[in-house]
């Protein structure tokens, strides 16, 4: 997604009981220890990362690396480590080694912040070495290995951190946005390559898949339209006019009874996770979210950028790769897209996210821009409702446009 709410997500809340309270005395000590439980439960699901983010100074980091990884990090200190980010799951570092010859390498240690995550994080591992291996056997796809991180170096706990951990070779790039597609020839490289690397990413055998305990991950926009109905006047400040435009969707029904075969995905697909420069996409990062899933998740990116023809456009060559187009996909990749897109604006203007303020008002305008460019330009609403309506397995709840 373009804003994903995958990466912004928060722990399961607790529903407050709707039966009577009790009113027999010998039952209020075991609601009372009820009470307590929760409580306990609650802090010790928040406070863990706040422990975790307090005791991982760039210092351990340092010592971590050069003891565990002596013969790639030698005399690092504090000052060779700076903070890249803060997210829901991970603390991330920038490593800076500097080679004999005085040219510097630029490396990503990603620190767990839960031990939860770390079972994410050997998916993810599974998943990209895999991946390097059989590129690097392939003619013509091994250049696609680069556009992949290298998680050759897994840390064990040590230094009073408690969790396994990755370090790999910084890939360059900025986060793609629509800027990014002014470039002569971006487009079209950025529309080869991704449908490429994903050609070949959606082709991994499931069956393999589940042996690194990759599992099937049911991800539904139904819960997001109900979101995005109830807060009609978040995006009313955010779209003006354009509100009436977008808010149509709410009106159709998801096409989920065109779902197409699960396949392995990267299932958090966004602008910060899709590094390009001025020749086309750098790197595709992390994998932590990988799962069995619809092909539409990691394509409603595309949509977002470009339309309907950008995504057409990349599924030539996804298809050239290996992968499977359904008869359902472009329409569900198109309706996921939009729903995406606008649940992003309800998930930053609620303040939801470790984004600062200043952060979360930069991106909302992003958004608002991205949804002037799909309205304006690639009509993709008007897109969207020609698909839904010429699908005789799927009834819209709105007239089509013949009526």
């Amino acid at each position: 997604t373009f804003f994903s709410s995958s990466s912004l997500s928060v722990g399961k809340h607790c529903m407050p009981s709707t039966s009577p309270p009790r009113t027999h005395t010998k039952e209020q000590p075991h609601n009372t220890k009820e009470q307590h439980f929760f409580l306990l439960l609650l802090i010790l699901l928040f406070a863990e990362p706040l422990l975790i983010a307090e005791t991982l100074s760039t210092d351990i980091v340092a010592r971590l690396l050069t003891q565990q990884f002596p013969a790639e990090f030698r005399d690092l200190t504090a000052a060779d480590i700076r903070v890249a980010g803060e997210g829901w799951d991970n603390n991330a570092f920038v490593v800076t080694q500097w080679k004999q010859s005085g040219q510097q390498q630029l490396w990503i240690a990603r620190f767990p912040k839960r031990k939860s995550v770390t079972e994410n994080l050997f998916r993810e591992a599974s998943l990209l070495r895999h991946a390097h291996h059989q590129l690097a056997q392939k003619e013509i796809d091994h250049d696609l290995a680069q556009l992949l991180p290298r998680f050759d170096l897994m840390g064990s706990p040590g230094l009073g951190y408690p969790y396994p951990f990755v370090c790999y070779p910084m890939l360059t790039g900025s986060c793609t946005l629509l800027t990014s597609l002014s470039p002569a020839g971006f487009r079209d490289s950025f529309a080869r390559n991704y449908g490429r690397l994903f050609g070949f990413v959606h082709s991994v055998p499931v069956d393999l898949a589940r042996t690194w305990d990759i599992k099937p991950w049911e991800d539904s926009d139904d819960d997001r339209l109900e979101q995005i109905g109830a807060n009609i006047d978040t995006l009313r400040a955010v779209l003006g006019d354009q509100t009436s435009y977008w808010t149509r969707i709410l009106e159709w029904k998801p096409p989920a009874d065109l779902a197409g075969q699960k396949v392995v995905c990267h299932a958090d697909i966004w602008c910060d996770h899709v590094l390009s420069d001025e020749s086309g996409i750098t790197a595709i990062i992390d994998w932590a979210d990988v799962s069995l899933n619809d092909p539409a998740l990691d394509f409603s990116f595309v949509a977002q950028l470009g339309g309907e023809d950008l995504l057409l456009e990349s599924l030539e060559h996804y298809r050239a790769a290996g992968g499977q187009v359904d008869d359902g996909l472009v329409t569900r990749t198109l309706f996921h897209a939009v729903v995406s897109q606008l649940h992003c604006i309800v998930e930053m203007h609620t303040n939801k996210g470790p984004l600062t303020q200043p952060e979360r008002k930069e991106r909302l305008a992003v958004c608002a821009e991205q949804c002037d460019v799909l309205c304006t330009e690639h009509d993709v609403m008007g897109q969207l409702q020609r698909r839904l309506g010429a699908s005789p397995r799927l009834e819209s709840k709105s007239p089509s446009p013949a009526e």
